[in-house]
């Protein structure tokens, strides 16, 4: 029905087929269930109040407040989400937020599973559709109706997450988790989107005669709704304090007023209890919106929300009554006054109403007012169309029973009724041609009301045409459903011809005509196949293609076998045909067997219960040779035939081509072909069937134009998908059955003619035969000739007073005379054959052609045609159609003895026909004696060399082996290389897989201990720092407190010394911290090394309070403790306890800090420090085994792989290519006869004329078992020669009914056997020549065959070397950027370690000369001897080059804030990179040294190192005083030093937390990068295995079942008579290729 309404381009189909899916799918949820009015009326409350409470939202202040208020709101709330999910937080929220997911995503696997089981049509099979379909059905009513609101809200509440509500604060807004939710969330909301969508458009019902509730008409009012119902959550969302509660109140009364105008004008629901229930709703929320309107603009206390409660049922009652006198207004309307087509629809929906409603005395008053007004301006009350006249005159009947209140109603009041609304639809088609919706209404009311399918059918039909929107043609999708199951319904419950099942029998005809269009097709592939192997040089390619098509075709052909079976198991003709397919053609002698033998036991069971068996059943089943023809019924081409069967050809000559697109009066005569699209189409107008069901006799016109006598059963189909269907079962009617033995050889002549006209209509062919007369005269197959009548050649049929005696069962005995034709129509005397054509015929062609000559009936006796006859006739059918046609039908057979010797002469004739038939039969190449006894001989004696002298155990072994090689090759198995080849790259693609899942998560458990090494690394170097500022603020106490440094101006000592104090207990807490740090990360070292922390051990000097001074043993971390707490001791310590000279407690903690500090503990650190660096560096550099390991397995498993492969491949391809040169094998004439085979099958199973014999074979094995005709056996020639004995006796045995032969005939016929035994013998000799010329080639052809060489290696090698090199690549080109990482990781260490270690250097250089210039000596290191001061100096300068050349390593992308600060660090002024620095600080950096920090960290070190060196080399070349060394340390140089300093390392601090803070952006992209690469290529290696590999593996398998299927074209028996042959079979490789 939709087949035209779209292009044919992809796209065009492709929405075709969603389409029909989804119209599917919905036409079962619609029909699934049905909602009472009552609880929809609940679900429409429910959906008012969640939009009243955006009305009287709590966040609203200028609404009236009062406890009943705060009551209704908080009631209200619950009724959609926003109140549980504002209330309860973030677990509630993300609770519903997940079940809302979980529930549209169940819903999408639930359609896309109901769909798939609607497309399969599986929906009967399974009760679990069923529920499916009744989930789908109650999410649709819940989402159109309350679902919607709450779903928009959770959604919109997670894309919008609002920090400074309670929701979104305990949600972290835009942090890890709620991007998750956030994702997860976007995911379903697309889904709910899609579903919204759909179900929106779908989940509808225009009928108006339905009972759902919410059926109604196409409305722009359900946009509104839904437009604000949308709307009213983003507001919410976006503003959940109400700061904009006015503005949305007079938005929504707005809208409102729109909405509830909107109601006057939109069409109404088709139930008139919902459509007063949704004016109340809507007008009661329009009047809540007033009421909070009010509150916005005067004082909320003057309001209260009892005028919420008494204005509703005023203003409902009021618009109630406003949409009635609207409707009155529209009842009172005619047709010029509609000026749209919804206006009208809206008039036919109120008359509906009314009729529906009208035992009710208000709408029965109504509906009566409506009817007089439209009869006052009736302009068709002539019409019989318009009945509103009698309708009238019925009222006062109507009112009656209305006024004793009778619920019952009148059917036939009911249908007048509806019949005046069909009138009403009709005038409207006048002016509103193209209306879908009223031709729509218009097939609603003629299906559902006036019972009129057909006709309802048509409305769909054209309605299709008119380019509906989706709505209506789903409508009309789900609606031409309906009716469909309906007739199957009706067509199941009608008793009449229960047995013939219309929609199996028409798809099985329509099956078998492509099966055996199939058949041949695969025949003369196995033809063509076997004639180029009869070339000299053949085609190697081609007979592959050709083996490829054959096994193709078999495959398509067992397919549809399976398909037919399905349908009907027990169709004998599929059986027959398909078994000899198997049998003959695919040489599979069992199965082949086993088919026929099914077919030979289903026919005798027929013949057995024939009696028992349904006589309708074996007269139009599938197993009778029934004609069928389908007849569209659909619009414009209504009586055009749509499909037909291949007996149709053999009724009447016409092939399906023939008809085809024709119209079905083709084979009537005209005189019925004229009338009959007239009754047809008033079938489908009316649905009052006549004839549907009904066997009657019909005359049918064949190709020649001659009639013959049907019998036709005429039934709808009941299957709507293609439109509406007539089919029709003809078949020929057997007058031979109802005749006595004698009668049987009388020839009935049918005649048809008019009665008012007596012209002749139709003859039949023995007419012709019979008495000369052509078909050329009848009306209607001439243009010309119109006055042949049938007072011409039978004035007593004629005559009007013989017609009773004609149609009594005696018939009217009167005379026929065609001569009066032949004289007045100028026909010549038509001639037979003379005797002497046949022995002509002998000269000039072969045996096979006469006997071809002579079953096509050459050799007919000559008699005169044009005569007189007595003849008896019978007036068979009589019939009178409309405008006073009578059409009469008679039957006549001829009475006097001269035509009954005409009769016998041409029965003799027709005896010598057969009889010359069953001698030519005897010679079929299928199971026949003689034929194989012939090629035994030949065989036998030319080839006998093979396979003589085998023992005949040995031969019966070789067979048995044979025939289980035949059934291994027989099985669609896949073979065990196949399975090598498959479980080989799967291994590989599993290995592969698990390489790079172990390398990924290797390289991920690698982020962590990146992160770990960065953070041993700052914290072992960082230790060193903080331990030199710790003895750094402790000398400046000291300073202090010996006068060697003064306080600034303003400032008392103790205020100085504070400062220090504080500065130093915070470095101990740092050093504290960092200390545990430390040891931290040395378990964890350690522990990662397996092995146990070494006790490290450092000489500690210590200094009692009393002065003495000693020496002990600790590890580091107690001696650092005890540096804390002799800190923290020295720290809390008055400036007068520490002066110089003195011996307690704070000397002796400044002794500890400065000997063991500036000496043990600093190396101490060092090393640690160094010890981590050194570590974690060496552990990614072990790294690299891990990746070399991952790289040579992966090349090592590819190779192996290859190494399997690659062979098995060579293998399967050498055996494919070989298994042709087994056809090399075979001998000339054996290759001939197995072509022949293909030719004889398709000429005795698929042709027509083989379908011919094929069906009368079946009549005569069905006579032979009943034993009522007489058997002419043509396979055996012992009974053809007895049969011509008995008629050299003058006898026939076998027929009683025909005369003796006469002696010249007989004659003849011995004449013409021994010429054909004579042509035969000189056809064999002429062999046995050709046979001796053809051996040099076929031994060439053999030749040729057998030494064919494979030439598919090197597309192998190359195909699977490019493969395995692609995926070698990709491990080297990953082990690459594996190395790379490792070197950046490494650069990063490196760079970590000088950033660390630059600042500690300045810090102990600055420590070192300072305490030079206190001591007045050079402070060496007490193991190495060195100046310290020197030796940072140098370590300075160091560090300092060694920065620029790791520098010089390029960082990732990641890492480049870092890289840019860096740079401007080196270069740039110093004063301005330096974070959280205050203006005074600033101005003193820019200042400091003549602005020496503004020229960059490189000037600036480098100026620091030299000035520091400087200063203390001049100071040590002169001997100077304490107070030389205070003006010196207080001078303003130095100060200037150490103010460079200290700006200087808090820039290098900045720097170094930048690095260790952007190293994690880099690791975590790396992890990324190397997720989503392992990701995509675990796809692509999946996409290769699936859509590269596995067709590639397919191929490969299809050339074994090529090989397979060419392998069992060969016989069996060919196989074993030639020993070569049969050791290739048994004993080579191609029995491994394919096991």
């Amino acid at each position: 029905m939709f087949e035209n309404q779209y292009e044919d381009s992809f796209w065009s189909q492709t929405d075709k087929i969603i389409r029909r899916i989804l119209y599917n799918l919905f036409h079962e949820i619609q029909h699934s269930q049905t909602v009472s009015p009552l609880i929809y009326k609940i679900l429409l409350l429910i959906e008012g109040l969640q939009i009243a409470f955006f009305a009287i939202n709590t966040s609203f202040s200028f609404l009236w407040s009062s406890s009943m208020t705060n009551v209704i709101q908080q009631a209200i709330q619950y009724f959609q989400i926003n109140g549980p999910i504002q209330k309860h937080g973030q677990t509630i929220f993300l609770m519903i937020l997940y079940i809302v997911i979980s529930i549209n995503l169940i819903t999408l696997l639930v359609a896309l599973q109901c769909s798939y089981s609607v497309a399969q049509k599986h929906k009967k099979s399974s009760s679990l559709f069923n529920y499916f379909i009744k989930y789908l059905w109650l999410y649709g009513l819940f989402t159109n109706t309350i679902g919607y609101i709450p779903m928009i809200n959770i959604y919109l509440s997670t894309f919008y997450c609002n920090s400074s509500t309670d929701l979104g604060m305990s949600l972290e807004c835009y942090k890890q988790s709620y991007f998750i939710h956030l994702s997860i969330a976007i995911f379903g909301f697309i889904i709910f989107a899609v579903l919204q969508t759909i179900f929106y458009k779908l989940y509808i019902d225009l009928n108006p005669c339905s009972k759902n509730p919410y059926a109604h008409p196409q409305s722009i009012n359900d946009i509104i709704k839904l437009v604000l119902k949308t709307a009213l959550p983003i507001y919410t969302t976006f503003d959940p304090e109400g700061v904009y509660g006015k503005a949305l109140i007079i938005c929504l009364g707005i809208y409102l007023i729109c909405m509830v105008s909107n109601r006057f004008f939109c069409l109404p629901y088709y139930s008139k209890n919902i459509q007063n229930f949704t004016l109340i709703i809507d007008s009661s929320l329009l009047w809540i919106v007033w009421i909070s309107f009010v509150c916005a603009i005067v004082d909320s206390g003057s309001i209260s929300i009892l005028y919420i409660f008494t204005g509703i049922p005023f203003i409902s009652i009021s618009i109630i009554f406003l949409m009635r006198y609207k409707e009155s207004r529209v009842l009172s309307q005619t047709m010029k006054h509609f000026k749209k087509d919804t206006d009208f629809e809206y008039y036919l929906t109120l008359v509906i109403g009314l009729i529906e409603n009208r035992s009710n005395p208000e709408d029965c008053i109504q509906l009566d007012g409506a009817l007089k007004f439209h009869a006052r301006y009736c302009t068709k009350i002539s019409d019989v169309n318009c009945n509103c006249q009698s309708l009238i005159l019925d009222k006062e009947d109507n009112i009656q029973i209305y006024q004793n209140n009778t619920n019952q109603i009148n059917l036939s009041e009911n249908i007048k009724w509806y019949n005046f609304v069909k009138f009403l639809l009709l005038d409207s088609f006048d002016k509103f041609q193209k209306s879908t919706r009223l031709h729509l209404f218009n097939s609603y009311i003629q299906h559902a009301k006036l019972n009129n399918k057909f006709k309802s059918l048509l409305e769909l039909m054209y309605t299709s045409e008119l380019k509906p929107n989706m709505q209506e043609e789903f409508s009309i999708y789900s609606y031409n459903h309906i009716i469909e199951d309906e007739l199957k319904e009706n067509d199941l419950r009608n008793t009449e011809n229960k047995t013939i099942e219309v929609n199996s029998i028409i798809q099985f005809q329509a099956i078998f005509v492509d099966f055996l269009g199939s058949l041949e097709k695969s025949v003369n592939y196995y033809q063509e196949f076997w004639n180029k192997l009869l070339e000299e040089i053949p085609d190697v390619d081609k007979l592959l293609l050709l083996g490829t098509k054959i096994t193709n075709s078999f495959e398509t052909n067992q397919q549809v076998f399976e398909n037919l079976q399905e349908i009907n198991s027990n169709h004998i003709k599929t059986l027959l045909i398909y078994g000899h397919y198997l049998k003959e053609i695919v040489n599979d002698e069992q199965d082949g067997s086993r088919l026929l033998e099914k077919a030979q036991y289903i026919q005798r069971g027929n013949q057995a219960n024939k009696q028992f068996v349904d006589v309708e059943k074996l007269k139009y089943g599938e197993n009778s040779t029934t004609s069928v023809i389908s007849v569209s019924g659909n619009l414009n081409q209504i009586g055009i035939v749509v499909n037909t069967n291949n007996e149709i050809e053999q009724l009447l000559s016409y092939s399906k081509n023939d008809l085809m697109g024709q119209n079905i009066s083709k084979i009537m005569p005209k005189v019925y072909g004229d009338i009959h699209d007239g009754l047809f189409h008033r079938y489908l107008e009316t649905s009052q069937p006549k004839v549907i069901g009904i066997e009657r006799t019909v005359m049918c016109l064949n190709k020649n134009g001659y009639v013959i006598p049907t019998s036709i059963m005429v039934k709808v189909l009941p299957n709507l998908d293609q439109g509406i269907q007539i089919v029709g079962f003809l078949k020929e009617i057997d007058n031979q059955e109802s005749k006595s033995q004698i009668d049987k050889d009388q020839v009935v002549h049918y005649i048809i003619y008019r009665e008012d006209n007596l012209q002749i209509q139709g003859i039949s062919q023995s007419i012709h035969d019979y008495f000369g007369i052509p078909s050329q005269l009848v009306y209607g197959n001439s243009n010309n000739i119109s006055d042949f009548t049938i007072d011409q050649i039978m004035p007593g049929v004629a005559d009007i007073a013989n017609k009773e005696e004609m149609m009594s069962a005696q018939g009217l005995v009167t005379t026929i005379d065609s001569t009066y034709v032949q004289m007045n129509y100028l026909i010549e005397e038509e001639n037979g054959y003379q005797e002497s054509d046949l022995e002509s015929q002998a000269q000039k062609y072969d045996n096979q052609q006469i006997n071809q000559e002579l079953e096509n009936g050459i050799e007919k006796k000559k008699y005169k045609k044009f005569r007189q006859a007595q003849i008896k006739a019978n007036l068979i059918i009589e019939q009178e159609f409309d405008l006073g046609l009578k059409v009469n039908v008679i039957s006549f057979t001829e009475t006097d003895s001269s035509t009954i010797q005409a009769q016998d002469n041409n029965i003799e004739e027709h005896v010598f026909t057969n009889n010359n038939k069953t001698i030519i039969k005897g010679e079929a190449p299928f199971g026949k004696d003689e034929q194989k006894s012939q090629t035994g001989e030949h065989q036998n004696g030319e080839y006998d060399d093979e396979s003589s002298n085998i023992p005949g155990e040995s031969v019966n072994d070789d067979q048995r082996q044979l025939k289980d090689f035949k059934t291994l090759i027989s099985e669609k198995t896949i073979p065990k290389k196949i399975k090598i080849l498959n479980r080989t790259a799967l291994l590989l693609l599993l290995i592969l897989c698990g390489l790079s899942a172990y390398d990924l998560g290797f390289k991920t458990s690698n982020e962590s201990t990146v992160t770990e090494g960065l953070e041993a690394i700052q914290s072992g170097y960082i230790l060193s720092k903080t331990l030199s500022t710790s003895i750094y603020y402790s000398n400046m106490l000291y300073k202090l407190a010996n006068n060697l440094i003064t306080p600034p101006a303003g400032q008392t000592a103790d205020d100085y010394a504070n400062g220090f104090r504080n500065n130093l207990s915070t470095s101990l807490n740092n050093l504290k911290d960092q200390m545990y740090n430390m040891i931290k990360h040395q378990i964890s070292m350690y522990n990662n090394q397996n092995t146990n922390p070494p006790n490290l051990t450092i000489t500690i000097q210590k200094m009692s309070s009393q002065g003495t001074l000693s020496s002990d043993q600790e590890t580091l971390t107690d001696s650092l403790l005890t540096f804390i707490n002799s800190g923290s001791t020295f720290q809390m310590s008055p400036l007068a306890s520490i002066v110089k000279g003195q011996v307690n407690q704070a000397t002796s903690s400044l002794y500890y800090i400065n000997s063991n500090g500036l000496q043990s503990q600093r190396e101490a650190c060092n090393k640690t420090a160094n010890e981590f660096f050194n570590y974690y560096y060496n552990k990614i550099d072990d790294f690299r085994i891990n990746y070399i390991v991952v790289l040579s397995i992966a090349i090592v498993f590819v190779v192996i792989s290859l190494f399997i492969l690659i062979p098995i491949v060579f293998q399967v391809n050498r055996t494919n290519h070989k298994v042709l040169s087994l056809f090399g094998y075979i001998p000339y004439p054996e290759i001939r006869q197995l072509a022949d085979k293909c030719g004889i099958y398709i000429q005795e199973y698929i042709s027509i004329r083989g379908q011919e014999h094929f069906d009368s074979q079946d009549n005569k094995d069905e006579n032979q078992n009943e034993g009522k005709e007489e058997v002419i056996d043509g396979e055996n020639n012992q009974n053809n020669s007895e049969y011509i004995k008995s008629i050299d006796n003058g006898t026939d045995k076998n027929n009683t009914a025909v005369h003796t032969l006469d002696f010249k005939k007989q004659e003849r016929i011995r004449s013409m056997e021994e010429k054909n035994h004579e042509h035969i013998k000189n056809n064999q000799d002429k062999k046995a020549e050709n046979q001796n010329e053809d051996h040099e080639f076929i031994d060439h052809r053999s030749n040729l065959l057998l030494n064919q060489k494979d030439g598919s290696k090197k597309s192998v090698i190359l195909i699977f070397g490019f493969v395995g090199a692609l995926f070698i690549l990709q491990y080297v080109i990953h082990f690459i950027l594996d190395l790379q990482y490792i070197d950046k990781v490494q650069n990063i260490y490196s760079t970590l370690q000088l950033s660390c270690l630059l600042p500690s250097y300045t810090k102990w250089n600055l420590l070192f000369s300072q305490m030079q210039i206190q001591n007045g000596a050079v402070v060496l290191d007490t193991s190495s001897q060195i100046d310290l001061a020197e030796f940072y100096s140098q370590k300075i300068y160091i560090t300092q080059n060694l920065f620029s050349y790791y520098y010089s390593y390029s960082f990732p992308r990641q890492m480049s804030t870092y890289q840019t600060q860096f740079q401007q660090a080196q270069t740039q002024n110093i004063c301005t990179l330096i974070n959280n620095i205050n203006s005074n600080d600033q101005a003193t950096c820019t200042a400091v040294n003549n602005g020496i920090l503004k020229s960059g960290l490189i000037t600036a070190v480098v100026y620091f190192t030299v000035g520091l060196r400087t200063s203390v080399s001049g100071f040590m070349a002169t001997n100077l005083s304490d107070q030389q060394k205070l003006a010196f340390l207080t001078s303003t140089s130095f100060q200037q030093l150490q103010i460079q300093q200290s700006f200087m390392v808090s820039l290098m601090d900045q720097l170094t937390q930048l690095l260790v803070q952007q190293v994690p952006n880099y690791l975590s992209y790396r992890t990324t990068i190397e997720i989503i690469v392992f990701c995509l290529y675990i796809i692509v290696i999946l996409a290769s295995f699936v859509f590269i590999w596995l067709p590639y593996m397919a191929r490969i398998n299809v050339k074994i079942w090529r090989t397979k299927g060419m392998l069992n074209m060969i016989p069996v028996e060919v196989i074993q008579k030639h020993e070569s042959l049969k050791n290739a079979f048994l004993h080579g490789e191609i029995l491994s290729a394919v096991k």
